[in-house]
Protein backbone atom coordinates (compact mmCIF):
# COMPACT_ATOMS: atom_id res chain seq x y z
CA UNK A 1 0.00 0.00 0.00
CA UNK A 2 2.95 2.20 -0.64
CA UNK A 3 3.42 4.44 -3.20
CA UNK A 4 7.02 4.40 -5.49
CA UNK A 5 7.87 8.50 -5.42
CA UNK A 6 9.44 8.65 -9.21
CA UNK A 7 6.05 6.69 -10.44
CA UNK A 8 4.14 9.90 -9.05
CA UNK A 9 6.29 12.50 -10.61
CA UNK A 10 6.56 10.91 -13.90
CA UNK A 11 2.23 10.70 -13.46
CA UNK A 12 2.73 14.65 -12.72
CA UNK A 13 4.35 15.18 -15.93
CA UNK A 14 2.31 13.18 -17.98
CA UNK A 15 -0.69 15.84 -16.95
CA UNK A 16 -2.09 13.18 -13.90
CA UNK A 17 -4.63 15.23 -12.24
CA UNK A 18 -5.21 13.76 -8.57
CA UNK A 19 -8.11 16.46 -8.18
CA UNK A 20 -9.68 15.11 -11.24
CA UNK A 21 -12.90 12.98 -9.86
CA UNK A 22 -12.61 10.53 -12.89
CA UNK A 23 -9.36 8.76 -12.32
CA UNK A 24 -10.05 6.34 -14.76
CA UNK A 25 -8.91 8.72 -17.62
CA UNK A 26 -5.10 8.02 -15.91
CA UNK A 27 -4.84 4.25 -15.33
CA UNK A 28 -1.79 4.16 -17.06
CA UNK A 29 -0.28 6.04 -14.98
CA UNK A 30 -1.75 4.59 -11.42
CA UNK A 31 -1.04 1.33 -12.40
CA UNK A 32 2.83 2.01 -11.52
CA UNK A 33 2.38 3.72 -8.04
CA UNK A 34 1.69 0.69 -5.52
CA UNK A 35 5.16 -0.58 -4.47
CA UNK A 36 6.11 -2.28 -1.36
CA UNK A 37 8.68 -1.49 1.71
CA UNK A 38 9.39 -5.21 2.75
CA UNK A 39 12.74 -5.66 4.44
CA UNK A 40 14.66 -8.64 5.90
CA UNK A 41 16.12 -8.33 9.17
CA UNK A 42 17.45 -11.23 11.71
CA UNK A 43 19.93 -12.06 14.27
CA UNK A 44 22.25 -14.81 15.50
CA UNK A 45 23.10 -15.60 18.89
CA UNK A 46 25.90 -17.83 19.76
CA UNK A 47 26.77 -17.92 23.36
CA UNK A 48 28.92 -20.23 26.06
CA UNK A 49 28.65 -19.77 29.43
CA UNK A 50 30.16 -22.33 32.56
CA UNK A 51 30.63 -21.94 36.53
CA UNK A 52 31.47 -23.74 39.31
CA UNK A 53 30.43 -23.74 43.08
CA UNK A 54 32.52 -24.13 46.26
CA UNK A 55 29.98 -23.99 49.66
CA UNK A 56 32.18 -25.26 51.75
CA UNK A 57 35.48 -22.84 51.57
CA UNK A 58 34.59 -22.49 55.47
CA UNK A 59 32.17 -23.08 57.99
CA UNK A 60 31.21 -19.83 59.94
CA UNK A 61 28.93 -19.26 62.99
CA UNK A 62 25.66 -18.91 60.49
CA UNK A 63 26.68 -21.99 58.47
CA UNK A 64 29.01 -22.65 55.68
CA UNK A 65 30.77 -20.09 53.40
CA UNK A 66 29.80 -20.03 49.81
CA UNK A 67 31.19 -18.89 46.50
CA UNK A 68 30.26 -19.32 42.49
CA UNK A 69 32.56 -18.11 39.82
CA UNK A 70 31.58 -18.40 36.12
CA UNK A 71 32.76 -17.31 32.90
CA UNK A 72 30.98 -16.53 29.65
CA UNK A 73 31.65 -15.83 25.98
CA UNK A 74 28.78 -14.35 23.84
CA UNK A 75 28.64 -13.49 19.60
CA UNK A 76 26.14 -12.10 18.15
CA UNK A 77 25.27 -10.74 14.45
CA UNK A 78 22.49 -8.75 12.98
CA UNK A 79 20.95 -7.36 10.13
CA UNK A 80 18.35 -5.42 8.53
CA UNK A 81 17.75 -5.73 4.57
CA UNK A 82 16.15 -3.31 2.89
CA UNK A 83 14.92 -2.94 -0.45
CA UNK A 84 16.78 -1.53 -3.29
CA UNK A 85 13.48 1.47 -3.52
CA UNK A 86 13.67 1.46 -0.25
CA UNK A 87 17.23 2.62 -0.11
CA UNK A 88 16.87 4.50 -2.65
CA UNK A 89 14.35 6.34 -0.47
CA UNK A 90 12.15 5.96 -3.88
CA UNK A 91 8.97 4.73 -1.81
CA UNK A 92 7.09 7.33 0.12
CA UNK A 93 6.58 7.17 3.46
CA UNK A 94 9.48 4.81 4.31
CA UNK A 95 13.10 5.88 4.64
CA UNK A 96 15.57 3.89 2.95
CA UNK A 97 18.82 2.05 4.14
CA UNK A 98 20.17 -1.41 5.67
CA UNK A 99 22.24 -2.06 8.53
CA UNK A 100 24.28 -4.58 10.07
CA UNK A 101 26.70 -4.86 12.90
CA UNK A 102 28.49 -7.68 15.15
CA UNK A 103 30.14 -8.25 18.47
CA UNK A 104 31.73 -10.08 20.93
CA UNK A 105 31.33 -10.22 24.52
CA UNK A 106 33.10 -11.72 27.56
CA UNK A 107 32.50 -11.57 30.89
CA UNK A 108 33.67 -12.98 34.05
CA UNK A 109 31.76 -13.33 37.47
CA UNK A 110 31.58 -14.42 41.30
CA UNK A 111 28.90 -14.00 43.90
CA UNK A 112 29.83 -14.91 47.49
CA UNK A 113 27.86 -15.81 50.66
CA UNK A 114 29.10 -14.98 54.18
CA UNK A 115 26.20 -16.60 56.76
CA UNK A 116 28.67 -14.25 59.60
CA UNK A 117 25.98 -15.40 61.92
CA UNK A 118 22.76 -17.41 62.67
CA UNK A 119 21.42 -13.67 62.48
CA UNK A 120 23.90 -11.81 59.54
CA UNK A 121 24.47 -12.92 56.89
CA UNK A 122 26.32 -11.06 53.86
CA UNK A 123 26.46 -11.39 49.88
CA UNK A 124 28.48 -10.05 47.37
CA UNK A 125 28.06 -9.94 43.68
CA UNK A 126 30.53 -8.75 40.66
CA UNK A 127 30.57 -8.64 37.43
CA UNK A 128 32.94 -7.43 34.79
CA UNK A 129 32.37 -7.42 30.76
CA UNK A 130 34.02 -6.67 28.04
CA UNK A 131 32.53 -5.36 24.72
CA UNK A 132 34.40 -5.75 21.35
CA UNK A 133 32.57 -2.11 20.43
CA UNK A 134 31.70 0.07 23.76
CA UNK A 135 34.22 -1.04 25.94
CA UNK A 136 34.15 -2.52 29.17
CA UNK A 137 32.31 -2.24 32.42
CA UNK A 138 32.98 -3.78 36.30
CA UNK A 139 29.72 -3.28 38.30
CA UNK A 140 29.72 -4.96 42.19
CA UNK A 141 26.58 -5.75 44.38
CA UNK A 142 26.60 -6.18 47.91
CA UNK A 143 23.98 -6.56 50.43
CA UNK A 144 22.61 -7.32 54.39
CA UNK A 145 20.02 -9.17 55.65
CA UNK A 146 19.63 -9.29 59.62
CA UNK A 147 17.37 -11.51 61.63
CA UNK A 148 17.12 -10.80 65.10
CA UNK A 149 14.20 -12.72 65.67
CA UNK A 150 12.32 -15.73 63.60
CA UNK A 151 9.44 -13.43 62.77
CA UNK A 152 11.21 -10.13 61.65
CA UNK A 153 14.40 -9.48 58.41
CA UNK A 154 15.78 -6.36 58.03
CA UNK A 155 17.67 -6.20 54.78
CA UNK A 156 19.42 -3.71 52.61
CA UNK A 157 21.81 -3.89 49.08
CA UNK A 158 23.85 -1.42 47.26
CA UNK A 159 24.33 -1.63 43.88
CA UNK A 160 25.34 -0.85 40.05
CA UNK A 161 24.38 -1.46 36.88
CA UNK A 162 25.63 -1.36 33.18
CA UNK A 163 23.63 -1.59 29.85
CA UNK A 164 25.38 -1.59 26.55
CA UNK A 165 23.71 -0.14 23.83
CA UNK A 166 21.68 -3.09 21.88
CA UNK A 167 23.16 -3.80 18.01
CA UNK A 168 20.03 -2.35 16.67
CA UNK A 169 20.75 0.98 18.70
CA UNK A 170 24.11 1.22 17.29
CA UNK A 171 22.89 0.19 13.52
CA UNK A 172 19.84 0.86 13.17
CA UNK A 173 18.32 1.87 9.67
CA UNK A 174 16.58 4.72 9.03
CA UNK A 175 12.90 4.75 10.14
CA UNK A 176 10.56 7.13 8.62
CA UNK A 177 7.79 9.00 10.80
CA UNK A 178 5.77 11.99 10.18
CA UNK A 179 5.94 12.84 14.20
CA UNK A 180 4.27 15.68 16.11
CA UNK A 181 6.13 18.14 17.31
CA UNK A 182 6.29 21.35 18.22
CA UNK A 183 8.89 23.51 16.10
CA UNK A 184 10.00 26.05 18.93
CA UNK A 185 12.61 27.70 16.70
CA UNK A 186 10.29 28.76 13.85
CA UNK A 187 7.84 30.22 16.70
CA UNK A 188 10.49 31.75 18.70
CA UNK A 189 11.33 33.66 15.08
CA UNK A 190 8.01 34.30 14.60
CA UNK A 191 7.43 35.88 18.28
CA UNK A 192 5.18 32.94 19.61
CA UNK A 193 5.36 31.21 22.78
CA UNK A 194 6.19 27.86 23.89
CA UNK A 195 3.00 28.01 25.17
CA UNK A 196 1.03 29.40 22.12
CA UNK A 197 3.22 27.28 19.34
CA UNK A 198 0.90 24.30 17.95
CA UNK A 199 1.94 20.89 17.03
CA UNK A 200 2.77 20.22 13.67
CA UNK A 201 3.76 16.59 11.66
CA UNK A 202 7.50 16.97 10.83
CA UNK A 203 9.21 14.13 8.71
CA UNK A 204 11.39 12.50 10.62
CA UNK A 205 14.15 9.95 10.46
CA UNK A 206 15.15 7.89 13.74
CA UNK A 207 18.26 6.13 13.15
CA UNK A 208 20.77 4.11 15.17
CA UNK A 209 24.06 5.72 16.67
CA UNK A 210 27.75 3.59 16.43
CA UNK A 211 29.02 6.35 18.88
CA UNK A 212 26.62 5.30 21.71
CA UNK A 213 28.13 4.93 25.39
CA UNK A 214 27.06 2.14 27.65
CA UNK A 215 23.96 2.93 30.30
CA UNK A 216 24.79 2.74 34.11
CA UNK A 217 22.94 2.74 37.01
CA UNK A 218 22.88 2.99 41.06
CA UNK A 219 20.40 1.73 43.45
CA UNK A 220 19.90 1.16 46.96
CA UNK A 221 17.62 -0.58 48.75
CA UNK A 222 16.30 -1.39 52.01
CA UNK A 223 13.78 -3.51 53.65
CA UNK A 224 11.40 -4.85 56.72
CA UNK A 225 9.67 -8.17 56.81
CA UNK A 226 7.76 -8.84 60.05
CA UNK A 227 5.65 -11.71 60.27
CA UNK A 228 3.00 -10.90 62.74
CA UNK A 229 1.42 -14.07 63.13
CA UNK A 230 1.32 -17.50 61.42
CA UNK A 231 -1.52 -16.01 59.80
CA UNK A 232 -0.17 -12.29 58.87
CA UNK A 233 2.91 -10.85 57.55
CA UNK A 234 4.24 -7.25 56.51
CA UNK A 235 6.76 -5.95 54.36
CA UNK A 236 7.89 -2.15 53.23
CA UNK A 237 10.72 -1.67 50.96
CA UNK A 238 12.46 1.69 50.10
CA UNK A 239 14.16 2.29 46.74
CA UNK A 240 16.35 4.86 45.31
CA UNK A 241 17.39 4.33 41.72
CA UNK A 242 19.42 6.45 39.61
CA UNK A 243 20.34 6.08 35.64
CA UNK A 244 23.32 8.04 33.96
CA UNK A 245 23.68 8.47 29.94
CA UNK A 246 20.66 6.72 29.77
CA UNK A 247 20.29 5.42 26.23
CA UNK A 248 16.83 6.72 24.68
CA UNK A 249 15.52 7.25 21.17
CA UNK A 250 15.12 11.07 20.38
CA UNK A 251 12.03 12.10 19.88
CA UNK A 252 11.46 15.09 16.87
CA UNK A 253 10.66 17.22 20.30
CA UNK A 254 14.03 16.56 21.57
CA UNK A 255 15.34 17.59 18.05
CA UNK A 256 13.88 20.78 17.80
CA UNK A 257 14.34 21.65 22.02
CA UNK A 258 18.20 20.83 21.40
CA UNK A 259 17.73 23.40 18.35
CA UNK A 260 16.68 25.80 20.25
CA UNK A 261 19.27 25.30 23.33
CA UNK A 262 21.87 25.94 20.87
CA UNK A 263 23.60 22.52 21.39
CA UNK A 264 23.43 21.76 17.41
CA UNK A 265 25.81 22.81 15.40
CA UNK A 266 26.13 23.56 11.81
CA UNK A 267 22.60 22.06 9.90
CA UNK A 268 25.51 20.71 7.45
CA UNK A 269 27.66 19.43 9.71
CA UNK A 270 25.91 17.31 12.39
CA UNK A 271 29.48 16.23 13.52
CA UNK A 272 29.63 19.97 15.05
CA UNK A 273 26.92 19.12 17.32
CA UNK A 274 27.42 19.26 20.97
CA UNK A 275 29.06 16.25 23.07
CA UNK A 276 26.58 13.17 22.47
CA UNK A 277 24.25 14.67 19.93
CA UNK A 278 26.47 13.56 16.59
CA UNK A 279 23.76 13.19 13.59
CA UNK A 280 21.38 15.24 15.08
CA UNK A 281 19.99 17.92 12.72
CA UNK A 282 16.87 19.56 11.50
CA UNK A 283 16.96 20.65 7.48
CA UNK A 284 15.51 23.73 7.21
CA UNK A 285 16.46 24.25 3.56
CA UNK A 286 19.44 26.70 4.09
CA UNK A 287 17.63 29.20 6.60
CA UNK A 288 17.89 29.15 10.41
CA UNK A 289 14.02 29.58 10.57
CA UNK A 290 12.89 27.90 7.74
CA UNK A 291 10.26 25.22 8.05
CA UNK A 292 12.06 22.30 8.59
CA UNK A 293 11.91 20.14 5.60
CA UNK A 294 13.54 16.63 7.38
CA UNK A 295 14.25 16.18 11.39
CA UNK A 296 17.12 13.65 12.12
CA UNK A 297 16.59 12.03 15.79
CA UNK A 298 19.27 9.07 16.23
CA UNK A 299 19.66 7.08 19.59
CA UNK A 300 21.49 8.93 21.84
CA UNK A 301 22.72 9.19 25.34
CA UNK A 302 21.00 11.43 27.31
CA UNK A 303 21.65 12.62 31.25
CA UNK A 304 19.22 10.14 32.98
CA UNK A 305 16.49 10.57 35.35
CA UNK A 306 16.35 9.37 39.60
CA UNK A 307 13.80 7.76 40.81
CA UNK A 308 13.07 6.75 44.79
CA UNK A 309 9.73 5.37 46.34
CA UNK A 310 7.89 2.84 48.94
CA UNK A 311 6.64 -0.67 48.33
CA UNK A 312 4.24 -2.05 51.06
CA UNK A 313 2.73 -5.16 51.22
CA UNK A 314 0.24 -6.54 53.39
CA UNK A 315 -0.53 -10.77 53.22
CA UNK A 316 -3.07 -12.50 55.53
CA UNK A 317 -5.06 -15.79 56.07
CA UNK A 318 -8.21 -16.25 58.10
CA UNK A 319 -9.99 -19.60 58.84
CA UNK A 320 -13.57 -19.19 58.62
CA UNK A 321 -14.10 -23.08 60.15
CA UNK A 322 -16.84 -24.79 58.29
CA UNK A 323 -17.31 -22.10 55.79
CA UNK A 324 -13.39 -22.35 54.07
CA UNK A 325 -10.58 -19.75 54.43
CA UNK A 326 -10.22 -16.49 53.19
CA UNK A 327 -7.09 -15.00 51.94
CA UNK A 328 -5.97 -11.46 51.25
CA UNK A 329 -3.13 -9.39 49.76
CA UNK A 330 -3.29 -5.47 50.07
CA UNK A 331 0.22 -3.82 47.70
CA UNK A 332 0.62 0.10 48.12
CA UNK A 333 2.75 1.65 45.81
CA UNK A 334 3.64 5.37 46.41
CA UNK A 335 6.27 7.32 44.30
CA UNK A 336 7.98 9.71 45.93
CA UNK A 337 10.16 11.23 43.74
CA UNK A 338 10.73 11.03 40.14
CA UNK A 339 13.52 13.61 38.43
CA UNK A 340 13.44 13.98 34.65
CA UNK A 341 13.97 16.61 32.63
CA UNK A 342 11.28 18.81 31.09
CA UNK A 343 13.49 20.04 27.97
CA UNK A 344 16.03 17.34 27.05
CA UNK A 345 19.52 19.02 28.09
CA UNK A 346 18.45 21.38 30.85
CA UNK A 347 18.41 20.11 34.76
CA UNK A 348 15.95 17.34 36.50
CA UNK A 349 12.68 18.06 37.76
CA UNK A 350 9.87 16.48 39.86
CA UNK A 351 7.38 15.11 37.86
CA UNK A 352 5.65 12.78 40.21
CA UNK A 353 1.74 13.16 39.95
CA UNK A 354 2.16 15.07 36.05
CA UNK A 355 0.06 13.27 33.19
CA UNK A 356 1.14 9.56 32.83
CA UNK A 357 3.09 9.41 36.55
CA UNK A 358 0.87 8.59 39.56
CA UNK A 359 2.47 9.08 42.79
CA UNK A 360 0.07 5.70 44.10
CA UNK A 361 -1.08 2.54 43.08
CA UNK A 362 -2.78 0.25 45.24
CA UNK A 363 -4.15 -3.41 45.10
CA UNK A 364 -6.55 -5.27 46.82
CA UNK A 365 -7.20 -8.94 46.73
CA UNK A 366 -9.56 -11.11 48.40
CA UNK A 367 -9.83 -15.21 47.57
CA UNK A 368 -12.35 -16.82 49.59
CA UNK A 369 -11.63 -20.58 49.43
CA UNK A 370 -14.40 -23.24 50.25
CA UNK A 371 -13.66 -26.82 49.35
CA UNK A 372 -13.16 -27.07 45.79
CA UNK A 373 -14.37 -23.42 45.06
CA UNK A 374 -12.57 -20.32 44.73
CA UNK A 375 -14.14 -16.86 44.52
CA UNK A 376 -11.38 -14.01 43.69
CA UNK A 377 -12.15 -10.49 43.90
CA UNK A 378 -9.52 -8.12 42.82
CA UNK A 379 -9.66 -4.33 43.45
CA UNK A 380 -6.78 -1.36 41.99
CA UNK A 381 -6.29 1.60 41.95
CA UNK A 382 -4.36 4.53 40.06
CA UNK A 383 -4.21 8.06 42.03
CA UNK A 384 -5.20 11.05 39.70
CA UNK A 385 -2.74 12.81 38.14
CA UNK A 386 -2.82 16.42 36.27
CA UNK A 387 -4.79 16.82 32.46
CA UNK A 388 -1.20 18.39 31.22
CA UNK A 389 1.48 20.43 31.77
CA UNK A 390 1.97 24.42 30.80
CA UNK A 391 5.30 26.12 29.73
CA UNK A 392 5.69 29.74 31.28
CA UNK A 393 6.64 32.69 29.18
CA UNK A 394 10.68 31.85 28.78
CA UNK A 395 9.71 28.35 27.66
CA UNK A 396 11.55 26.36 30.23
CA UNK A 397 9.38 25.60 32.95
CA UNK A 398 6.71 23.54 33.62
CA UNK A 399 4.13 23.50 35.72
CA UNK A 400 1.22 21.07 36.15
CA UNK A 401 -2.13 22.28 35.80
CA UNK A 402 -5.64 20.31 35.41
CA UNK A 403 -7.28 17.22 37.17
CA UNK A 404 -7.56 13.44 35.43
CA UNK A 405 -9.34 11.34 37.94
CA UNK A 406 -8.19 8.45 39.81
CA UNK A 407 -8.96 5.08 37.94
CA UNK A 408 -10.41 2.16 39.88
CA UNK A 409 -10.95 -1.31 38.36
CA UNK A 410 -12.86 -4.62 39.70
CA UNK A 411 -12.16 -7.95 38.64
CA UNK A 412 -14.20 -10.91 39.70
CA UNK A 413 -13.46 -14.81 38.47
CA UNK A 414 -14.96 -18.08 40.04
CA UNK A 415 -13.12 -21.76 39.73
CA UNK A 416 -14.60 -24.99 40.50
CA UNK A 417 -11.78 -27.61 40.98
CA UNK A 418 -13.38 -31.24 39.63
CA UNK A 419 -12.34 -34.09 40.93
CA UNK A 420 -10.81 -35.44 37.99
CA UNK A 421 -8.01 -32.70 37.81
CA UNK A 422 -9.85 -30.23 35.74
CA UNK A 423 -10.02 -26.23 36.85
CA UNK A 424 -12.94 -24.73 35.19
CA UNK A 425 -13.01 -20.52 35.24
CA UNK A 426 -15.22 -17.93 34.78
CA UNK A 427 -14.61 -14.26 35.42
CA UNK A 428 -14.74 -10.85 34.32
CA UNK A 429 -12.75 -8.21 34.06
CA UNK A 430 -13.13 -4.56 35.16
CA UNK A 431 -16.94 -5.30 36.38
CA UNK A 432 -18.01 -1.48 36.61
CA UNK A 433 -17.10 -1.22 32.49
CA UNK A 434 -14.75 1.84 33.77
CA UNK A 435 -14.10 3.84 30.37
CA UNK A 436 -10.04 4.52 30.17
CA UNK A 437 -9.29 8.46 31.78
CA UNK A 438 -9.61 10.80 28.88
CA UNK A 439 -7.76 13.89 28.34
CA UNK A 440 -9.40 16.67 26.71
CA UNK A 441 -8.40 15.86 23.81
CA UNK A 442 -9.98 12.63 23.86
CA UNK A 443 -6.84 10.62 23.87
CA UNK A 444 -5.80 8.83 26.79
CA UNK A 445 -2.13 6.70 28.43
CA UNK A 446 -2.27 3.32 26.74
CA UNK A 447 0.51 2.41 29.94
CA UNK A 448 -2.09 3.09 32.59
CA UNK A 449 -5.75 2.62 31.08
CA UNK A 450 -6.96 -0.06 28.98
CA UNK A 451 -9.83 0.80 26.75
CA UNK A 452 -11.22 -2.63 26.60
CA UNK A 453 -14.30 -2.12 28.86
CA UNK A 454 -15.89 -5.20 30.71
CA UNK A 455 -14.68 -8.14 29.41
CA UNK A 456 -16.03 -11.82 30.01
CA UNK A 457 -14.16 -14.98 29.98
CA UNK A 458 -14.01 -18.78 30.74
CA UNK A 459 -11.84 -21.66 30.06
CA UNK A 460 -10.53 -24.25 32.18
CA UNK A 461 -7.05 -26.06 32.37
CA UNK A 462 -6.58 -30.18 32.79
CA UNK A 463 -4.02 -31.47 35.01
CA UNK A 464 -2.55 -34.82 34.22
Amino acid sequence: GYVHRPSVENAIIDGWDPRDPDQSAYSEQLASFAANSNRRSGSTLREITAGVSFNDLATLDGGDLGLYIGASYRETDYFDQAEAQNEAKNIIGTAGGSAAGDRSESAVFAELLVPVTDMVELNFAARYDDYSDVGSSFVPKASIKFQPLDELVLRASWGKGFRAPTLEDLYKAPSESAAFAKDVVLCGAAGTSRGDCKEDQHTTYYIGTTTLQPEESESINLGIVYNVTDNIDVSLDYYDIEITNQISSLSAQDVFDLENAGLLGNPEDPSDNAAGYDQVSVDRGGSPTGRSLLVTAPMANIPGFSTDGLDFKLNARFDLGEIGQLRSNFAWSEVLSYKSPDIIGYSNVNQVGRDGLPERRISLGLTWDIESHLVNVNFNHIASTAEKTEADESGTIFTAVGNLSSYNIVDVNYTYITPWNVELTAGINNLADKDPILKPDLSYDSSLYSQLGRLYYAGFKLKF
